[in-house]
């Protein structure tokens, strides 16, 4: 089970529960979206074996971009930086 609000994020598997905050964008460019942004690093996460902490960091730090940049990030943007 996987919780996802403005400020923090739950996921609940059979390893256990992680919670972790967002990255909250005060003045997001797009928020429409957003949500299916963060299922989709979610699920890809879950598909490329990620551990939990980093399924939900890799899902958030996702989301962040899309609010922020108001478009899907690619992989190497991800990988350049994490949001702060």
């Amino acid at each position: 089970m996987i919780i996802h609000t403005l400020h923090e994020t739950l996921l609940a598997t059979s390893r256990g529960t992680t919670l972790q905050p967002t990255y909250f964008v005060s003045r997001p460019v797009i928020s429409t979206g957003a949500g299916d942004n963060f299922n989709a690093a979610s699920c890809f996460g879950a598909v490329m074996g990620l551990d939990d902490e980093d399924r939900v960091d890799l899902a958030n730090t996702f989301a962040h971009f899309y609010v922020s940049n108001g478009r899907s990030a690619s992989l190497d943007e991800l990988l350049k930086g994490q949001p702060s």
